[in-house]
């Protein structure tokens, strides 16, 4: 039984690719606590992130590393590691 990530986001295409195949293994994003996953990013520590496509739907799913804030700029810096061979 796969078990389905806390946290879901869309990319599109410029940076999807680049997330999925390791050249970029993060994302960047403004998640206020008007956000649902404003809760999960704060309190509940997720362990997967899924990233979709945002034009064809295509989506990967990766083990979160790290989750920081920028306080500076309200913004979550979410990191996963990247598997050799990973599509």
């Amino acid at each position: 039984m796969t078990r389905k990530p806390k946290l879901t986001f869309k990319s599109s295409p410029l940076f999807f690719y680049k997330e999925r195949d390791g050249e970029k293994p993060n994302t960047v994003r403004a998640v206020d606590d008007m956000d649902e996953r404003y809760e999960t990013l704060c309190y509940k520590h997720p362990k997967r992130i899924r990233i979709e496509q945002s034009i064809n739907g295509e989506y990967f799913i990766r083990t979160i590393t790290d989750v920081s804030w920028w306080p500076q700029k309200k913004l979550w810096i979410i990191s996963w590691k990247h598997e050799e061979g990973e599509k």
